[in-house]
């Protein structure tokens, strides 16, 4: 009898821990009454709210002035009609697909120097060939494997490619509706190198603005084999003056 009383007090212990458990948890869910407290005086603005922005590749129904831009663009790196996707909301391009060489590799189209000076973070200097689109080197057997580019460390190709994206964008700042000064700001840009010599390499570019960095906006680019294939921008809204 004694231990089957033991076992009894036992059982009701638990159940009445298991039961505050499930009350604790219950509480914790709910949303806590604020009425009397500071906090029932919150207010949040849905314009401040970042939600996701609606992409398209077509321009037609932008303003005239945005268009204009893209067919520049299109004109420019000889893209296929409707192929630039935009921000619906700012109108700035969120991706856009090229193919052009700015920095040594193996790339399409890709004749720059392969190593004009080892100790230099510069933008190389060069000239692509005519047809960005040609799969085969001027000057070489197209089946031929091409040469390898010097190795460099992963943070000399990081610091080439930062340059050449932003020197690349700087010619582009026009058709592309961006301030170049608000990038690039000391210490903020990441990157990220694939591959012994730089074969893919991936830049994060965070904006800002008179040195107050910009929530959510930023800057992608990719190079890959020496040739910038990607860039674009999120959440890049125009910043009253």
């Amino acid at each position: 009898m004694r231990a089957t009383g033991h076992f009894a007090f036992a059982s009701l212990a638990l159940q009445a821990f298991l039961i505050a458990r499930t009350t604790n948890v219950a509480d914790a869910i709910l949303e806590p009454n604020r009425t009397g407290t500071i906090a029932a005086n919150e207010f949040v603005s849905p314009d401040l709210n970042l939600t996701s922005a609606t992409f398209t590749s077509n321009p037609q129904g932008l303003p005239p002035d945005v268009a204009e831009r893209l067919q520049s663009l299109e004109s420019k790196f000889n893209l296929t009609a409707g192929s630039i996707h935009v921000d619906d909301r700012s109108g700035r391009v969120t991706n856009l697909f090229v193919a052009d060489p700015i920095l040594p590799g193996s790339g399409v189209g890709n004749t720059f120097d392969p190593d004009p000076d080892p100790d230099s973070t510069s933008p190389p200097t060069g000239h692509p060939s005519s047809d960005p689109l040609s799969t085969e080197s001027p000057t070489s057997d197209p089946l031929s494997t091409p040469a390898p580019t010097p190795t460099r460390s992963p943070e000399e190709w990081a610091a080439m490619a930062t340059a050449a994206v932003q020197s690349w964008l700087a010619q582009n700042a026009a058709d592309l509706d961006v301030d170049v000064t608000e990038l690039f700001a000391p210490g903020t840009v990441r990157s990220v190198v694939h591959g012994a010599n730089g074969d893919l390499i991936q830049l994060s570019i965070p904006r800002s603005f008179n040195g107050v960095m910009v929530t959510g906006s930023r800057a992608t680019a990719t190079v890959k084999r020496g040739n910038l294939i990607s860039i674009g921008f999120q959440a890049w809204g125009t910043i009253p003056a």
